[in-house]
């Protein structure tokens, strides 16, 4: 089958697939950048909210111990429930804060992943392209 006239040579084809695999594969590694960075930013505060929930843990235990001291001396005066209660709504906060960075920290999982994944379709769909044409 001769090549038509209108149609460019099949060296020049290649050499523009080769420039836009380029192309897709710096466009891919910008938004793997863009990932890494939102996943450091949603690492960060997942950080923050582990420390507020050890600190709040702390208090809390810190809180419910004096309370169970206050009871056992007391045995029943109203300064022992303040204090429970006071403990024992950190220590609620605590685990809420605690949840919610487990919950962050779960979703930024598997970025790399989801870029190798687009990486290898791109480059899959460019060589079967190219086979294709190899066998007409």
């Amino acid at each position: 089958m001769p090549p038509e006239e209108d149609q460019p040579p099949v060296s020049e084809l290649l050499s523009q697939a080769a420039s836009h695999l380029g192309r897709i594969f710096a466009a891919e590694a910008g938004l793997m950048r863009l990932d890494l960075r939102s996943a450091k930013q949603a690492a960060a505060m997942a950080a923050v909210f582990c420390c507020l929930a050890v600190l709040l843990a702390l208090v809390s235990v810190l809180l419910l111990g004096m309370a169970l001291a206050s009871g056992l001396i007391a045995l029943g005066l109203p300064p022992w429930v303040a204090q429970f209660v006071a403990g024992a709504s950190l220590m609620v906060l605590g685990i809420a804060a605690l949840l919610r960075a487990q919950a962050m920290l779960r979703r930024v999982t598997g970025l790399p992943a989801r870029v190798y994944a687009r990486l290898t379709g791109d480059v899959d769909a460019v060589v079967k392209a190219t086979k294709a044409e190899d066998t007409q």
